[in-house]
């Protein structure tokens, strides 16, 4: 009899440690998952700001003007992702719809004089589930455009903001940018000789 109860506790506690290790496993999974997406949505919200704040003017007779539409934008960053850091760079940041799903690429050209032009791959730095997203450009008088330049006047190159709007599944994403250097293009000394 002493043994029976013995068993019977022993099977209880059992059962109570087995079923709170797996809740805590379970626990454990979904914060896991949790933090895995929240670092994944950081560091791709880090790569649009990091190349959109970088960007700087061209020279207005440069091939690498700063232009936009709602679909995506092209100049020059110092904050490459493939390149040396504070070198301009031409880069190129498009929204492409697949399956579903609207993609955030990244794409850059390096130019070398001895090579020439080479564009490498586009790289996929983030993606949501949905259909609809775009890129909206800000003036310096707080109006929004689906395109940029506004005009043919290159002085005034880069926009005051950009804004990258996507509907996702599970809401709207919204990321937004300044970029932080001048504005308009860097005179040469050939521009003040003629």
């Amino acid at each position: 009899m002493e043994m029976l109860v013995v068993l019977v506790l022993t099977g209880l506690i059992s059962t109570l440690l087995i079923q709170g290790l797996t809740h805590v496993l379970s626990l454990r999974i979904r914060f896991l998952s949790q933090l895995e997406k929240q670092t994944t949505e950081t560091l791709q919200a880090h790569w649009f700001r990091e190349i959109s704040a970088a960007l700087v003017p061209d020279h207005p007779s440069g091939k690498n003007i700063f232009s936009g539409t709602e679909q995506g934008f092209q100049g020059l960053s110092f904050a490459s992702l493939r390149g040396m850091k504070g070198v301009p760079t031409p880069i190129f940041l498009e929204l492409v719809y697949k399956g579903g799903n609207i993609l955030l690429q990244y794409k850059e050209t390096n130019a070398n004089v001895s090579i020439g032009e080479e564009t490498f791959a586009a790289w996929e730095i983030a993606k949501w589930t949905g259909h609809s997203g775009r890129f909206s450009y800000l003036d310096k008088n707080g109006r929004w455009h689906s395109q940029w330049p506004l005009t043919i006047d290159k002085s005034n190159q880069l926009p005051e903001g950009i804004l990258l709007e996507a509907d996702d599944a599970l809401g709207k994403v919204s990321w937004f940018v300044s970029p932080a250097g001048r504005r308009e293009p860097k005179p040469t000394l050939k521009d003040f000789l003629g």
